[in-house]
């Protein structure tokens, strides 16, 4: 990775893009894309700052927002050039509207977040359209992963559970509890590079289960204490 250039994006963390050998941060004169070898001009993706959403696997496209008293406005970039790909606006009043988090399918297709009424959107990452709406948790949720081959979504929140969605259908595919005194939620979640398998993180444990709807066997390790 390419060094952060000295004194840039004082206004909060960079993103960078190996594919593109680029930086995406927050400067006073909005979000920008600075070239990691100097050698093209900075490019001003808005004059506003924005939360850095997710990156594309590929690292040429990248999703970001800004909340404000509003509503709030979604948009997604080519790297480096920074053409604009999709803009999306909500007008609700604050805190109605909101994004808990996001991530980028692997190929790039689809784009999926996560909201405070605990549901769950996946969005084609070219229009910006609503590709299916799931709901089921009965907690914010945290935490999505999709699986390598982007057949599958997985989401954690609040309520303890970890779920499997059909990224084709939206159908959910499987409801898995998570069992931890020490955590409500799983902090992170990873599919297997061969689907068979979610791993979920917990503050105290690394839980493995089988990811078929056959099957829910549960591995359960427990995590050495963190100096």
């Amino acid at each position: 990775m390419a060094e952060l250039p000295a004194n840039a994006f004082a206004l909060g963390p960079a993103v960078y893009s190996h594919a593109c050998h680029c930086w995406v941060g927050n400067e006073k004169t909005g979000l920008m894309v600075l070239d990691a070898a100097g050698q093209r001009p900075p490019v001003i993706l808005t004059k506003q700052t924005a939360t850095i959403g997710a990156l594309s696997a590929d690292g040429k496209r990248l999703l970001a927002w800004n909340r404000s008293s509003h509503g709030l406005w979604v948009k997604s970039w080519a790297l480096p050039s920074g053409e604009e790909i999709f803009h999306r606006e909500f007008v609700q009043k604050l805190p109605s509207v909101a994004i808990m988090t996001s991530v980028f399918r692997p190929d790039g297709r689809q784009v999926a977040f996560a909201f405070p009424d605990h549901s769950i959107e996946i969005w084609d990452a070219t229009s910006g359209g609503v590709v299916h709406r799931l709901r089921g948790h009965t907690g914010t949720v945290g935490t999505l992963a999709f699986s390598a081959d982007g057949q599958r979504l997985a989401s954690t929140g609040d309520d303890r559970l970890v779920k499997i969605w059909d990224t084709h259908t939206g159908r959910e595919l499987l409801s898995l509890t998570i069992h931890d005194s020490q955590s409500l939620r799983a902090s992170q979640l990873a599919f297997s590079a061969d689907g068979h398998r979610l791993c979920a993180r917990t503050s105290g444990h690394l839980l493995v289960w089988d990811a078929t709807p056959a099957d829910q066997q549960l591995l359960q390790l427990v995590l050495p204490p963190t100096k």
